[in-house]
Order: structure tokens, then sequence, then C-alpha cells
């Protein structure tokens, strides 16, 4: 969670963007009664109703997610608010995943799962002050990260895994691991996981094809049940991505349509972009075994984190 902010102007210039009738439809007690007090007494004041909608920070094919923020009796806290397309449907569940005994340092806080004046659902959720994965690996800009990426790289990585850990322990799938549903804090030194509207406990029957075709197991386009293996084979492409700085099959970027076909047949991203640790293979060892065309073969995340545990001073 943000700290409370004392002097908002001077840590974020708000825009003239104002909508004080958010009007969010608040979820039933019972299903917030997991979320801390402070929280749970900011949704029973209806205090959810005061937020200021800033700057658009991301978008996609199911919304936008805005920097807002939230003004209560005790502060303001920046958040991020992630407005779907209207009347897209959120499992009822979803805030049952969410719940207390789920927190974890490498999972991404979820606030509350509403719906606005539009009819559109609405997550509010942690804000990731420094942004996405996916913009630290791609983006040469960021020179904190390049000036350290190997060590970065190596805690991020490792941060995911901690989190798949204990999502698995938990019986939980994520289904939609990428470097875009990855978030950065504290200054690029921890990763949380964002559980998105695709988690699912494992053993529910799931065939329906979720995520993002570039970190989907073949198993899944060959259309059969999600496993904790495919977020196995997703990690794997996550960490080639990491160690690569390159995007999961960029060279082919014009034939998307081939990739679907080819991943099924065996094609996976140049395990040679991969940089190693010094004098050792094992990074790359690990990657092919997680994306290993049959799922039983790819390691537990136990034993991911084992590994990453080797090289990670974090």
């Amino acid at each position: 969670m943000q700290e409370i902010i004392s002097n908002i102007n001077n840590l974020y210039p708000i825009m003239d963007v104002e909508e004080p009738n958010l009007s969010l439809k608040l979820p039933d007690k019972n299903e917030v009664n997991k979320l801390s007090d402070e929280d749970m007494n900011a949704i029973q004041k209806d205090e959810w109703k005061n937020i200021t909608i800033g700057e658009l920070i991301g978008y996609g094919s199911l919304g936008e997610v805005y920097k807002a923020l939230w003004k209560t009796e005790k502060g303001s806290k920046i958040i991020a608010v992630k407005r779907y397309i209207p009347f897209y449907s959120i499992n009822s569940k979803k805030l049952t995943i969410f719940s207390s005994q789920l927190k974890h340092d490498n999972i991404l806080k979820l606030f509350c799962v509403s719906i606005d004046y539009n009819r559109r659902p609405i997550e509010l959720m942690e804000y990731a002050d420094c942004g996405t994965l996916y913009s630290a690996v791609h983006d040469c800009t960021v020179n904190i990260v390049n000036n350290a990426y190997e060590t970065f790289s190596l805690m991020w990585v490792l941060h995911c895994a901690k989190g798949l850990k204990f999502l698995h322990e938990h019986n939980i799938i994520h289904r939609n691991i990428t470097s875009k549903n990855l978030f950065l804090f504290n200054n690029y030194q921890t990763l949380k996981i964002r559980l998105p509207e695709t988690v699912r406990t494992e053993g529910t029957y799931m065939t329906q094809y979720v995520g993002t075709f570039d970190y989907m197991a073949p198993e899944i386009l060959e259309g059969m049940q999600y496993t904790k293996k495919c977020d196995i084979y997703s990690f794997g492409i996550m960490l080639w991505e990491v160690r690569s700085r390159r995007k999961p099959f960029y060279e082919i970027y014009l034939h998307r349509n081939i990739i679907y076909f080819d991943v099924i047949e065996g094609l996976r991203p140049n395990i040679y972009f991969v940089v190693d640790i010094q004098n050792s293979d094992e990074i790359k060892s690990l990657i092919r075994k997680c994306w290993d065309p049959d799922p039983r073969e790819r390691p537990s995340m136990e034993k991911v984190v084992a590994t990453m545990e080797k090289y990670s001073s974090y």
C-alpha cells in the first residue's frame, strides 16, 4: 500500500479531470471483510467515491489503467484504477481469491472491485511507482536498471518465482504470466505479480484460451486443460525475455499467425540470446526445463525458487 501523502501537489500533479460521482457499487460487506481494518473503514464510509482520476498509464483491449488519488479522512494515497470496457464480466468469486490468506510480498494488493456510473467494472489497486517489468526490460532510458541490470534481473525473476510458488501452494493458477503483468516498486527492488481476472483454482474446468499467445503453453494451444505447469512454461518465456532483453518471438513479429502452430511443433525463443550467469549455463538449462513440451518434465516453482536463490543476493 502507498504511504499516506501529506503534500499531494508536490508528489503528483493532478490533471484537471475530477470525477466526484464515480458512484461505486460497493461489494457486499461479507466479501470484503478480509481487507485491512483501515481499508474496510474507508469502504464503509463511502470514501471510495473520493477518487480523482489522473493520467492514463496503460491500456489494452479490455480497458485502461489510470493513476489516481484516493482521498480519505487520514490523508491521500496514490493508487491505480483499472477501468474495464462497459459491461465486461468479472467473476464474482474473484474477491475470494484476493483474501487475506493470499497476502504476500510479491503479490500486488487489490483494494476493491466495483462498478462505475457507466457500468464499467473497476479495480482499485496498488500503484507501481516503477512501472512494469516490461518497461524496465525493454526501455533503455531506465538508467538505474541499466547500471546494475545483472543484479536487478535476477532479483526480479526470484521475486516472481516466490510469488508463483505461493500461489501454487494455495492451488491457484495465474494463467497470464507476462512481463506486463509484473510490477516494480521500491526503486526497482521489489517485484509484485498482478492477479488478473484469469486466475483460477486448479481443478476448475478451463480450456478456453486466456492470456497472451507468446507466453502460452503448447498444450493450451492444443485445447488441453490448464495446470500449474502452464504457469511454469510462461515463467520460462518471461525468464528468457528478462535475460535476453528481447521480446518473445520478436524475429517473426510480422508473421504472428504462424506462432500458434510452430509452438505446438516445438518452436521456442532463441536460447543463445540469453545472458547466463558467469561460468554457468544453469539459467539456460532452467529455461529449457520450464518450456519443455511435456508438462510433466517442467520443474515445480519450489525447484525454480531454489535455483534462483543461488544467484540472487536479495
